[in-house]
């Protein structure tokens, strides 16, 4: 990963991008099962409420990409799986493949 953000090109922000989205979407979903047979429900880690906080994250380091680490061709790819996942989300959400 961090031979990924010395080169400073779009392919890699892609990797970067679906490596982070799969990463957190899968500590998101195990941390809403840890708590899945409580009496108190965790209404954060619901779904689609998870892939909100999913593109949230990702929002976060997409601005690290920017500002913090200074690499726009790598943020370029980010960006490019951030807004593809973002749509993906809208057309699962209007056609109600997730469930509430």
């Amino acid at each position: 990963m961090v031979n990924l953000l010395k080169n400073d090109k779009v392919a890699n922000g892609v990797v970067i991008g679906i490596i982070t989205s799969l990463f957190s979407f899968g500590v998101l979903t195990a941390f809403g099962k840890l708590f899945e047979n409580y009496p108190i429900e965790l209404s954060l880690l619901k779904h689609p409420r998870i892939e909100c906080l999913l593109l949230a994250i990702n929002i976060i380091l997409f601005r690290f990409l920017i500002v913090k680490w200074d690499r726009l061709e790598i943020a370029k790819g980010f960006f490019l799986i951030l807004f593809l996942s973002f749509l993906i989300y809208l057309y699962a959400l209007k056609y109600h493949f997730i469930n509430y």
